[in-house]
């Protein structure tokens, strides 16, 4: 079944709802609303780094967007919401597959990530370094749950921005000195960065949100030390090295576009 924003114009539809603080981009900003008897506290774009395919050969990764998300604390869950459907195409329904119950597409085709069916549809999210680490499931085994996010359209006409009404022109967002040099580190730049993420440098709404993508990547990473850290026999030959800085840059960018994680030391408390 195929869904699309045009279906869900409802006067409550259900609305995108995160539980934590740490999912949201740059422009969280306080509310005072409420969702199904929840207080929500903010609104914010949410960007989840995503696997695009359910083929374990296919180690591609690409990130969904999330607009107006809600930080409802008091959720039971994340929730992704009927907004998605205004950028994406949504299929739903793959009851016979589980590993594989639903997909998501840009308006053009190109697949962006999928759904695994367990008890209920789940966003089948990258996994670290690309992704988050995320905590354990909220749902017991056995138990029965209505879940439920509906904003009534009074309350989305009051806090959400009014396209008609532009805002006032912000300057460009750009990487800081020191996220260049994360970039030229781990990537080589900005523009190859971009590249690996599936997003243009020449849209500004794009290179916006790519940058969100490092921002919240270079969080993760900030523990992790990179390169030549294994047991020396397991360390790359020249003429490998060689080859993959002609092709990759280094072995961190060639393990990371590739869905893997580079040896990292271990620490004990």
């Amino acid at each position: 079944m195929a869904i699309r924003g045009s279906e869900h114009r409802t006067s409550h539809a259900h609305h995108g709802v995160a539980r934590d603080r740490s999912w949201f981009c740059d422009d969280y900003r306080p509310i005072s609303s409420s969702i199904f008897g929840s207080p929500v506290i903010c609104i914010g774009t949410v960007l989840l780094p995503v696997k695009v395919s359910p083929n374990a050969e296919n180690r591609e990764h690409a990130t969904v967007k999330l607009r107006n998300v809600l930080h409802t604390p008091k959720a039971i869950c994340n929730i992704i919401g009927a907004p998605i459907c205004d950028d994406y195409d949504v299929v739903l329904g793959s009851f016979r597959n589980p590993a594989n119950a639903g997909t998501i597409t840009l308006p053009n085709g190109t697949a962006v990530g999928f759904f695994t069916l367990k008890s209920r549809f789940q966003l089948r999210l990258s996994v670290p370094p690309v992704g988050p680490h995320v905590g354990p499931s909220p749902f017991e085994p056995g138990t029965n749950y209505i879940i439920r996010a509906e904003w009534p359209s009074s309350e989305r006409q009051k806090w959400l921005p009014s396209p008609c009404t532009p805002g006032p022109m912000a300057a460009p967002d750009r990487p800081s000195a020191e996220e260049r040099k994360w970039l030229n580190m781990h990537y080589g730049n900005e523009y190859k960065f971009l590249a690996a993420h599936r997003l243009r440098i020449r849209d500004e709404e794009e290179r916006h949100e790519g940058l969100q993508v490092m921002r919240a990547l270079m969080q993760h990473h900030t523990a992790d030390t990179v390169g030549g850290l294994g047991h020396p026999s397991e360390r790359l030959a020249s003429p490998e090295r060689q080859w993959m800085k002609e092709n990759y840059g280094n072995e961190y960018k060639f393990l990371v576009l590739h869905g893997l994680e580079i040896t990292r030391t271990k620490t004990a408390y």
